[in-house]
């Protein structure tokens, strides 16, 4: 049944493409599919930017398009969202000055969704804002009369040394702290921001240090444990290949992700050379599924770890391939619902090793789908917080990845069972339905 009180969904991408009713983006998780799959069960209202200012409605979702100039969207979103903030909140340091015109852009991109917001939107139903694109928002809309706001930020949320790096990080937070509610992933993330606003009260920039404390909650974002595990499977790319490499008796180890620097894809291809070459015996009895999906490709630094990637992949594959096997199955498009989930139902083991992630549900949903698999799963993916059992490691570490896809690989069945069913206990207890509750 559909819970007809509407939530009010905020964030940069629109959960419906241009011209399309397919749900956007629901295929590779991430923020907009796990929300958008809250529209099986209420009604949402969804405010996300576009090239033209319009309405949508789909089902259960209509969506409220704040249309953004190509020049505006280039130093909001690629400069100041991605070349700015992504790296900076995945403690990677790579930018030497801050200009000011892309703080600006920031500045006008929230206030532009801001209107979008007051003019669709009455006090009393609950807005849910999304993520470092709209840090400001919070504070905007509680200045102009909304008050029922929560927020949630879904990277990591870094230490105070680092996040002063950022020359407004003051305004950032002073925007977050406009919510009534304010969420992380874990508590590490919530203790680093606690931490920041601890600072700038004795700084006398916060006047109630108390209040603010109250605000924040550790709570995951979950999926719909029971729409993915009987999901049905339309006939796609992957269902058929993979079913073939079963058949020759090949174990299928995967990882699926966009296109990111900070997802690990060339530390998980060291490490799968390295497997190979320390296990020569595992040569045709395994192979890598690498499925990649396009991503910011207007940004140079994508661009060229697109071509590191390309070249990894062809390092092992002219190696160590036969006429029989090749190692590395490198798939770079977008991926539809049916295709990912038999990634997920024909894959022996999959990696969710990221460099730095805020949480990542790829784990969560590949749980959810198989029952017969195991999991490689990064410390520093907040997920780990949450999911034990399968096996940890520190993808920086090349040695430990190789030796731990070994151990995966000859875990006892039994063993893998045991711990899958464990897993998804916890998989059905991180629902998407419970995030929301403690959200709004």
């Amino acid at each position: 049944m559909i819970d007809s009180s509407p939530v009010n969904i905020v964030s940069y991408r629109c959960p419906l493409r241009a011209g399309s009713y397919d749900l956007f983006e629901l295929s590779t998780g991430g923020l907009v599919g796990g929300i958008a799959a809250l529209s099986e069960k209420r009604s949402l209202r969804w405010f996300c930017f576009d090239s033209e200012r319009g309405r949508l409605d789909y089902r259960n979702i209509t969506v409220y398009k704040t249309g953004i100039t190509k020049e505006l969207n280039r130093s909001y979103y690629q400069v100041f969202c991605n070349t700015y903030l992504w790296p900076l909140f995945h403690y990677i340091r790579n930018i030497n000055t801050y200009h000011e015109e892309p703080w600006n852009a920031y500045v006008a991109a929230n206030n532009a969704i801001a209107d979008t917001i007051i003019s669709n939107v009455n006090n009393e139903t609950p807005i849910l804002v999304n993520d470092y694109h709209l840090a400001l928002l919070p504070s905007i809309l509680r200045n102009r009369g909304m008050s029922n706001i929560s927020f949630f930020w879904h990277v990591p949320w870094i230490t105070p040394e680092f996040l002063k790096i950022i020359p407004w990080y003051r305004e950032m937070v002073s925007g977050i702290l406009g919510a009534s509610k304010i969420g992380f992933h874990t508590e590490i993330y919530s203790k680093n921001f606690r931490s920041i606003i601890d600072e700038m009260y004795r700084e006398g920039l916060l006047s109630d240090y108390e209040t603010t404390e109250r605000k924040i909650v550790s709570v995951p974002l979950g999926i719909d444990y029971d729409s993915y595990s009987k999901r049905n499977i339309r006939k796609n790319f992957f269902e058929e290949e993979l079913k073939k490499v079963r058949r020759k008796g090949i174990k299928i180890i995967s990882a699926l992700s966009r296109l990111d620097y900070t997802k690990g894809i060339i530390q998980t291809l060291e490490a799968f050379r390295l497997f190979l070459k320390s296990n020569p015996g595992y040569a045709e009895k395994v192979v890598l599924v690498l499925a990649v999906s396009p991503s910011r490709e207007e940004i140079e630094q994508y661009k060229n770890f697109k071509q590191e990637v390309d070249r990894e992949v062809g390092k092992i594959n002219s190696s160590l391939r036969t006429i029989e096997w090749t190692p590395v199955l490198y798939i770079y498009r977008k991926f539809n619902q049916s295709e990912v989930a038999s990634l997920y139902r024909n894959s022996d083991l999959f990696l969710v090793t990221p460099l730095m992630d805020g949480l990542n549900i790829v784990a969560e949903e590949y749980i959810a789908m198989n029952d017969t698999g195991f999991l490689i799963i990064s410390e520093f993916a907040g997920i780990s917080t949450y999911i034990k059992g399968f096996i940890e490691i520190n993808p920086f570490d090349t040695k430990r990845y190789s030796d731990s896809i070994k151990m995966a690989l000859d875990i006892d069945p039994s063993e893998r069972l045991k711990i899958m069913r464990e897993a998804k206990e916890v998989v059905k207890r991180l629902s998407i339905e419970n995030w929301l509750r403690k959200m709004v």
